[in-house]
């Protein structure tokens, strides 16, 4: 219990939402993610603050290597151009994920209690927790990831791409493996770690970012629910609902300024995994042989299909119940010339407001831009194989 209240950022039990969205956060904690709460990190202890720093440290310089060394000069030593090039990408736009929810860390405990003080000024009625279903979804998530850990590397083995990682192209020497036995071990660790964060980081950032978006859900159609019926019994306050709504464009603001970056590069590397899933089948005359093989492209297309549309699901959905709040406030009706002179300013400032989650436009995708992104990545595989069919030749 130690331990664990150790490596969590503390939670008060008052703070209903914060403690409701507390398994989210853990998941981003794995990713070397430590979010900052101004309200209590002067209280930490120093071996706390140490024990952060120094994991943070290393999990950056990782990825820094992936996105530098790994990615720009190892791989393309390395690997064959079908699979080299996507998965070298795809490592790269998670380290961009890694590094852009780093830079936001310090607004997710401000984002959230933001939320929470919404919630409860929008409505009376108690809190419907979802901790439990999220505790087992994460569960649940972490066996699938483990299960895709151990048919990748089984995969990866299969390939040749294990043996591949010597020192030679690590570090560029021409000093052969007998010289150093710590070279056989270092490059498995390499891989090892880039196939767990290769699975385990758009997880855990697709429920972190589709948590705190269901949360603000609930808080929005709340409003809405307090809106309709205030007009069924007529006793509507103008009052109430101007500051309401402006505070619900000021908390959506926030929650767009905290996930919209994370979003998209999050969905350009689940598209570039997809690519790169694809353009293995084409290299492979459209069947693959082995069963690892079969099984990891399989859970990587379902991943990548689950994750893409939760995420653009619940986004959308988030705007549905803004949208809906902004039709509650046009039925409203009053009486006095004054509550209609507050009611205009209302109503002009939902006309002139676009209440809506977007992140970078990417909830507002149409069947066009899907059907283009679909041929893109096809002709972009068949066009990888033929260099690499080109490169083999030679």
């Amino acid at each position: 219990m130690k331990f664990k209240n150790f490596l969590s950022q503390k939670t008060d039990p008052n703070n209903k939402i914060l403690h409701d969205l507390s398994p989210s956060i853990h998941m981003i904690l794995l990713l070397g993610i430590f979010p900052r709460d101004k309200s209590t990190s002067k209280k930490d202890s120093l071996l706390r603050r140490f024990f952060c720093r120094t994991v943070e440290n290393l999990i950056h310089a990782f990825w820094l290597y992936v996105f530098v060394v790994g990615s720009l000069v190892v791989s393309p030593l390395t690997r064959h151009l079908q699979t080299n090039f996507t998965l070298s990408l795809m490592n790269m736009i998670i380290a961009i994920v890694h590094f852009v929810l780093h830079l936001k860390r310090h607004k997710v405990y401000s984002v959230i209690r933001t939320i929470e003080k919404f919630y409860t000024s929008a409505t009376t009625d108690a809190y419907q927790p979802m901790r439990n279903r999220l505790i087992a979804l994460i569960c649940g998530c972490l066996l699938l990831c483990f299960v895709m850990i151990i048919t990748s590397l089984e995969h990866l083995k299969v390939a040749g791409v294990l043996e591949d990682y010597t020192k030679d192209f690590v570090f560029g020497m021409n000093t052969t493996k007998e010289d150093c036995k710590f070279f056989d071990i270092f490059p498995m660790l390499f891989v090892t770690t880039t196939v767990i964060y290769h699975h385990l980081s758009p997880i855990s950032v697709s429920i972190f970012i589709c948590s705190i978006h269901l949360t603000f859900k609930k808080s929005v159609a709340k409003f809405g629910e307090r809106i309709e019926k205030d007009r069924l019994s007529k006793c509507t306050n103008i009052d109430i609902y101007i500051s309401l709504y402006n505070r619900m464009v000021d908390v959506l603001g926030e929650v767009e300024d905290l996930l919209s970056a994370s979003t998209f590069f999050l969905y350009g590397g689940l598209i570039t995994n997809q690519l790169c899933v694809l353009t293995q089948v084409i290299a492979n005359g459209g069947i693959l042989t082995h069963p690892a093989s079969i099984m990891m492209e399989s859970m990587l297309t379902v991943k990548n299909f689950v994750i893409f549309f939760s995420i653009t699901l619940i986004g959308s959905s988030v705007t549905q119940e803004t949208n809906k709040v902004a039709r509650e406030i046009k039925c409203l009706t009053v009486e006095s010339s004054h509550d209609f002179e507050k009611l205009s300013i209302l109503l002009q400032n939902v006309c002139s407001t676009s209440a809506s989650l977007t992140a970078w436009q990417m909830f507002s995708l149409k069947k066009n831009l899907i059907l283009t992104t679909a041929s893109v990545m096809v002709s972009y595989g068949m066009l990888l194989v033929q260099f690499s069919n080109q490169t083999n030749n030679l």
